[in-house]
């Protein structure tokens, strides 16, 4: 069974890779620059990539000249470029190509005439619109060539005052001023030394105690633990004020269009309002209940309903992980560190927004499954299977992103079936009891967007939308963005600009977006210094992860073995939808760790089955919770202004 677990998910691994590296490359929709032989693409970035960028054309001029050439020579190039192009050779117009979106990868071959002059200039005039003009010159005469070492200059055509300046190469990491005016990791790690040691050392005694003692934290203490940390985040997040987060504007408007209209918007009637409503029909009679008792700003107290979501996730988050673990005393407190220390739960319940109400329901429904996946008995409970489909029915009226969780949920559970020998009948009325409740509770919804727009579901960047007047740099992707990290270890604040890998770490373990602020002003006021300690010692944590994923899919047996790989293959899906999003709609903002915090219960079981070999070695056990307890704090602490 082992064997055949491993080969099977192993191969469909490598077929996955290597379905995706030949989308990535055939595919003219995916905008990935990809080098040819030494030629390399070459951009000149906008002057403030931070902020939104106008939909009106951007024209860009790259020239390289060449110096006393001896002798005339013909010879070829082979130009690729993000857009329209314009190439001259000494002033002499050679070509014209215009951009075609189904065939830009494909290099176009014009001849040049080098003449035996003091100089030459080549220049290459590339307007694009919605991306940042990039260009790729290939030659086998280096004169010509975009690389390295090149001796290519650009310059901005639309601004009168800017000069010739060096290009950059397109994979060359953008490094945002912004992020400089924050504490580092390393430089954090040893200022708070004292806070971190002594946390550590009172984490290792109490783990300690915890084995000796298994009843010296009673059971339901830990919820009520977890309601103190959540309510001091809560009261931290109406201090702050409703103005942080992501699109924080944007959700309120949607609130506000329902409460005024008396209807649901369509999705191109405002930024946020293609999202799923139920949020914020919640909200928007919160809103109408609290202007009707009167005191505090209704608009604030509107975070009433991320706080608590951020809440009950972690309450269920617990309640799950440790029934799926049958955890003893102390890897009950290691779990109990893992959800309350699990930043990005932390920061997302302290913003507007349908993430956490989104993430609860469908916690809630992995737990479900984590329940069906011990046995025949469980598998076949008709409540069980009826209550899933409910759960990821409100779900997907709370945020499209849920349509993952139910078909990985749908497939692990089928796979049950057939490897348990339950019968087409009995897959069958599971697959009824659970996509019946899916349909009745949100399918109106997505039929109302069928028949308004054509199509079930509307992304934030779908270019169906005609109320996208922007984009985002740089409208590509590189090679190096799929697999660099480290970024986000030196510097986690828009540590994303590093790549997918630490776009997604810095998001996971800290705000890396700051809330989407992108002025030093207007960031959040976290504790920062706190923050940057903590995502160096996540690296325990993430360690753990790839630990536990490992452990799920080689010696895991029976029900730890399907919770094991129903996780594993969870977080693969949403990666996967995130990768997807990543290279085809590429500006820097779609790296974003809490679409996974409805799959919160998966992270963290993976974490703590890491952590469960250590299971009978006390001192190694102290020691990881003693280490996890200062993270844990960390992170709390790095919240609360």
């Amino acid at each position: 069974m082992r064997a055949i677990r491993v080969g099977a998910l192993t191969a469909a691994l490598l077929a996955c890779a290597a379905l995706a590296a030949s989308y990535i490359v055939a595919d003219p929709r995916v905008r990935v620059l990809l080098p040819a032989g030494d030629a390399n693409w070459i951009t000149l970035p906008p002057a403030e990539p931070l902020k939104a960028q106008s939909m009106n054309p951007a024209l860009t001029t790259f020239r390289v000249v060449v110096r006393r050439v001896e002798s005339a020579r013909e010879t070829r190039i082979h130009v690729s470029a993000l857009g329209d192009f314009w190439v001259y050779m000494n002033g002499e117009l050679l070509a014209r190509v215009a951009f075609d979106p189904a065939a830009w990868k494909e290099e176009r071959t014009i001849r040049l005439q080098v003449r035996a002059d003091p100089i030459n200039s080549l220049r290459v005039l590339v307007r694009s619109t919605g991306v940042t003009p990039a260009l790729r010159v290939r030659s086998v005469d280096p004169a010509f060539r975009t690389a390295v070492d090149t001796a290519w200059r650009a310059r901005n055509m639309l601004q009168a005052e800017a000069g010739w300046r060096q290009p950059q190469l397109a994979d060359l990491r953008y490094q945002p001023a912004l992020a400089s005016r924050f504490p580092s990791p390393v430089h954090s790690l040893r200022s708070l030394l004292p806070w971190i040691v002594s946390c550590t050392a009172f984490g290792f005694v109490l783990c300690l105690a915890l084995q000796r003692k298994p009843v010296s934290v009673p059971d339901r203490a830990y919820p009520w633990l977890i309601v103190a940390v959540f309510l001091a985040l809560a009261m931290n997040s109406v201090a702050i004020g409703p103005s942080h987060g992501f699109d924080a504007r944007a959700h309120l408007e949607y609130i506000r269009y329902i409460i005024e209209e008396r209807s649901l918007p369509l999705a191109g009637e405002g930024w946020q309002m293609f999202q799923s409503p139920l949020y914020y029909l919640a909200s928007a009679a919160l809103y109408q209940l609290l202007q009707l008792t009167g005191g505090a700003s209704p608009v604030i107290l509107l975070k009433f309903i991320p706080a608590l979501s951020g809440m009950v996730l972690a309450i269920v988050t617990f309640r799950v992980v440790v029934a799926a673990l049958r955890a003893d005393a102390s890897m009950r407190w290691l779990v109990f560190l893992l959800v309350t220390g699990f930043p990005v739960n932390l920061y997302m319940s302290q913003y507007l927004g349908n993430e956490p109400l989104a993430a609860v329901f469908n916690a809630a429904a992995v737990g479900v499954v984590f329940g069906m996946l011990r046995g025949r008995e469980t598998i076949a409970s008709a409540r069980s299977q009826v209550l899933l489909g409910v759960l990821l029915g409100l779900s997907l009226l709370t945020k499209v992103s849920a349509v993952v969780s139910l078909a990985v949920s749908i497939c692990v559970l089928g796979l049950f079936h057939l490897r348990a020998g339950m019968g087409f009948g009995a897959m069958s009325a599971m697959l009824a009891r659970v996509l019946l409740p899916v349909v009745l509770v949100s399918g109106w919804y997505y039929g109302r967007n069928w028949l308004e727009l054509g199509s079930l579901f509307v992304g934030g960047w779908d270019p169906a939308r005609v109320d996208l007047q922007w984009w985002q740099y740089p409208g590509y992707r590189t090679p190096a963005d799929l697999y660099s990290f480290g970024r986000a270890l030196a510097q986690p604040v828009l540590a994303v600009f590093g790549g997918f890998w630490d776009g997604l770490y810095a998001t996971l373990w800290t705000d890396g977006y700051l809330g989407s602020a992108i002025e030093y002003e207007h960031a959040p006021p976290w504790n920062y210094e706190f923050l940057a300690a903590a995502v160096l010692l996540a690296m325990l944590p993430t360690l753990l992860i790839i630990a536990g994923a490992v452990r799920a899919v080689t010696v895991a047996e029976g029900a730890a073995a399907w919770i094991g790989v129903y996780c594993v293959l969870m977080i693969a899906a949403y990666l996967g939808a995130m990768l997807w999003l990543y290279v085809n709609v590429p500006v820097y903002s779609t790296v974003k760790a809490s679409y996974t915090l409805g799959i919160t219960p998966c992270w963290l079981y993976l974490c703590a089955y890491g952590a469960h070999w250590l299971a009978g070695r006390r001192m190694a056990s102290a020691s990881l919770c003693g280490l996890l307890s200062a993270w844990s704090v960390l992170s709390v602490a790095g919240f609360l202004a």
